[in-house]
């Protein structure tokens, strides 16, 4: 089952990959001569109009509206669409519509041709995923030996720290806490001053802040010197330490499994998707895509480049 349900996060990941039959200049320029103005895109004898754009953006949120209504944004939302109806025709030879799942599926869609192409899309890459021979010992073995730093732990250090907000308070409090007060009782001896409290798990960097450096300095329940940090100044003591290890391999063993098979599914995904586009006479009407508009849509955008419009 959670095979199954990963499906849906792999089409979505990889459909929306730039085409990769054509380059995007030889893509744009595929434009069928007379091409009706409300056709956007032409696979083969099958056609993507307006009207179809306009049905997936109505099943989205106003953000993602607003994503997908920008320049960038309708090319990738043409590209969906144009990856699920070629994978809902994969679906129909399959015969994947006869399948009772496929057909429960279907009558909860609204009847939209892209609903509908979407689910029978799905299915077929799940019965592909199904086909996959799963990940086996041998494999799991080989990865976790040939990456032997990603299962290195570094040593880590949990610490007490307490805050203030000027250095003349944390000279104050050292000396109340070198004599045996702990970070909780100061801080309840100075119920008006904003002192912080917290517990912090650090892990030892080569270029680690300050604060880092001094912590892993210490020994024992020794007292930190005065510590100037981003929200103002302190003091830490360690409470538990860690030492570096290598995860053992039973230790990731189910984890990394899980892994390659995700990785072995999106892999399949994504060559399924260029071998369906391979030979395909797929054509866009660049100019009918630029200048659409979802009248019907709240998430409006204007258009432009969807990166120009997250700059900060």
């Amino acid at each position: 089952m959670k095979r199954f349900m990963l499906v849906y996060a792999l089409g979505i990941t990889l459909i929306v990959m730039p085409c990769c039959t054509k380059s995007r200049e030889q893509h744009d320029n595929s434009i069928a001569a007379g091409q009706p103005a409300g056709i956007v895109a032409t696979i083969g004898s099958a056609s993507l109009t307006t009207e179809d754009l306009t049905q997936a953006l109505k099943t989205m949120t106003q953000a993602q509206q607003f994503e997908y209504l920008t320049d960038d944004g309708k090319r990738v939302l043409l590209e969906m669409l144009i990856d699920w109806k070629l994978l809902s025709q994969e679906a129909a030879k399959a015969g994947l519509e006869k399948d009772d799942a496929v057909k429960a599926a279907l009558k909860n869609t609204s009847g939209s041709t892209n609903e509908r192409e979407e689910v029978l899309g799905s299915a077929y890459l799940r019965h592909r995923i199904k086909q996959l021979p799963p990940v086996i010992v041998e494999q799991i073995e080989k990865y976790y030996l040939s990456h032997p730093a990603e299962f290195a732990q570094p040593a880590r250090i949990r610490v007490q720290r307490i805050l203030f907000d000027s250095k003349e308070q944390a000279q104050q409090a050292l000396a109340a806490i070198k004599q045996g007060a702990t970070f909780e009782q100061y801080k309840q001896m100075h119920p008006q001053s904003k002192i912080k409290v917290d517990t912090l798990w650090l892990q030892h960097r080569e270029n680690g802040s300050e604060m880092e450096s001094a912590a892993f300095r210490l020994t024992g329940s020794e007292l930190s010197d005065i510590l100037q940090v981003s929200a103002g100044w302190c003091l830490v003591r360690v409470e538990e330490r860690v030492p570096a290890r290598n995860q053992p391999l039973e230790e990731v063993r189910e984890s990394l499994r899980a892994r390659l098979q995700s990785e072995q599914d999106r892999e399949l995904v994504e060559n399924i998707r260029k071998d369906l586009r391979k030979g395909k006479n797929i054509t866009i009407n660049k100019s009918v895509l630029e200048s659409y508009q979802c009248k019907e849509c709240t998430g409006r955008s204007t258009g432009g480049n969807m990166q120009d419009k997250h700059k900060p």
